[in-house]
């Protein structure tokens, strides 16, 4: 009897953990790294595999914020914002396995922030941005020209097919009156043409054509004084449209730098200042149909790369006259003006990659490609990337702002979605 008690008991001991095929747990809900407001709800999901097949496990969750979920759970709602380490331990067959992910809580979008995603092209390139006096938002891309209305969040693109010069549009400009200017890269003897849009109609007013040397082929900055003349940055340098005699002025001084331009700035005295990709000029033009009357200088911003580049992307001014340059390279300048001829240039600590500015009440607003949005103080140049729940997470290509809006509204164009967002600090 003794012999028959030993036998059986060494039947029932527990068998050698090693010994079973192993098994493995893993969470396919949330995803790994995924995001979730505070106050929404994500379902607790994992599969058990042995052996690579499904099999049924017991699974136990736990947070690390919240420990562990009751038995049975399906779902987590987190009671906090944070980085959330979600676990789950799954028993089967007297063997265990665990398994873990981080879920990213932030607080729900403000209603100052908006995404408009429908109706927009694939992957876009934009290369300008401009707010029209009725709230529409222009935007330049390779694929047309495209006009949100905020309102409605309808997108509507005109084309070549709809009387523009080409698909492919570089610069784009809203007149207080209504009508938009767009700039071209290479359209066939058409530069710049001036539009008016009703619904889906659109109409050509004027067509521009540098015709006296033949060397401006593209526009992809411009800037209109209260007055409707037209400063253009080209790749020849800055041009002119003269709103009363309708001349088109291509060269304007005889030292102007005949280099492509990305920035162009008209600051209160009447000074024009152009950005190229070697420096930034100040010019005085007073609509003569003639030459540039004076050429004010070159200011020395950036030591230039090897290439002798700073590759400036964009140029603004604010209160004061003050300039802000950006630049691919070397990120921001802010340019104080002072006697003509002379300038104080400040470099403040800011981004790489610079792609746009602009400002509002708030600050000066600098786009980059890898490191968001930045909001500096206008003052000092001081300032740091500037972070809100819904602001882009891709690089940012353009900014425009609604100056008819209170506060201020800041527009922002990246490859996913066109951003408003009403900044009032």
């Amino acid at each position: 009897m003794t012999h028959l008690l030993l036998l059986l008991a060494a039947c029932t001991t527990d068998p050698v953990v090693d010994e079973l095929p192993p098994f493995q747990v893993t969470i396919t809900s949330p995803a790994a790294q995924s995001t979730l407001l505070l106050g929404e709800t994500v379902a607790l999901e994992a599969e058990v595999t042995l052996n690579g097949e499904p099999t049924d496990a017991v699974l136990s969750w736990s947070s690390s914020f919240q420990g562990d979920l009751p038995d049975g759970a399906s779902d987590y709602t987190p009671a906090t914002t944070g980085v959330h380490a979600l676990t789950v331990t799954a028993s089967a067959r007297r063997q265990t396995a665990v398994a873990s992910v981080e879920l990213a809580v932030q607080a729900p979008v403000s209603n100052n922030l908006t995404r408009f995603t429908d109706g927009l092209p694939e992957a876009p390139t934009y290369h300008d941005m401009a707010v029209g006096p009725d709230g529409h938002v222009w935007l330049a891309s390779d694929t047309g020209l495209h006009r949100l209305d905020p309102d409605s969040g309808a997108v509507t693109t005109f084309t070549q097919d709809d009387g523009l010069a080409a698909t492919s549009i570089r610069a784009v400009a809203a007149t207080p009156d209504g009508h938009v200017w767009v700039g071209y890269d290479g359209a066939d003897n058409v530069e710049l043409q001036r539009v008016s849009t009703s619904d889906d109609a659109l109409t050509v007013d004027i067509n521009g054509h540098f015709d006296r040397t033949g060397e401006i082929t593209s526009v992809y900055r411009i800037r209109i004084d209260p007055l409707g003349n037209l400063f253009l940055a080209t790749n020849e340098g800055l041009c002119v449209w003269e709103a009363d005699t309708g001349l088109f002025i291509e060269h304007g001084h005889p030292t102007h730098p005949h280099l492509a331009s990305m920035g162009v700035a008209l600051t209160s005295d009447g000074t024009q200042w152009q950005a190229d990709q070697h420096q930034i000029s100040r010019w005085r033009y007073d609509f003569d149909g003639n030459l540039f009357d004076d050429h004010l200088g070159i200011v020395d911003v950036w030591e230039p790369d090897d290439s002798g580049l700073i590759a400036s992307t964009d140029l603004a001014v604010t209160q004061g006259d003050v300039l802000w340059l950006t630049s691919s390279l070397y990120g921001v300048a802010r340019i104080t003006a002072g006697a003509v001829g002379e300038s104080v240039v400040e470099l403040p600590e800011a981004p790489d990659s610079a792609i746009a500015v602009d400002h509002t009440a708030a600050g000066v607003w600098v786009a980059t490609s890898s490191d968001g949005l930045w909001l500096l103080d206008p003052a000092t140049g001081l300032g740091g990337p500037h972070s809100e729940v819904g602001l882009p997470t891709e690089p940012i290509q353009q900014l425009a702002v609604d100056r008819t809006t209170a506060p201020e509204t800041l527009w922002m164009a990246s490859s996913d979605a066109i951003t408003r967002y009403v900044y009032a600090p």
